[in-house]
């Protein structure tokens, strides 16, 4: 059970930094993007898979839901 708790130990800090987002210079990503869009975004919105907007907060998106955030940009 000490050797278990060894390891989580010593793997639990490795779990932590690999989620944490690259971070990149906007030269950095302008070069490897395809298009670059530069503007402000205005609003936000949520709409299911037949694009009916949603208006319940409490909804949500990801893996197996047919919700998707779309920002308005100006």
């Amino acid at each position: 059970m000490k050797r278990w708790t060894l390891l989580a130990a010593l793997l639990l800090p490795l779990w932590a930094v690999a989620s944490f987002p690259l971070e990149a210079t906007l030269a950095q990503m302008s070069k490897s993007a395809d298009h670059i869009l530069i503007g402000t975004v205005v609003g936000v919105d949520m709409v299911d898979a037949d694009g009916v907007i949603i208006a319940n907060p409490a909804a949500g998106t990801g893996p197996g839901l047919n919700n998707v955030i779309r920002l308005q940009v100006r």
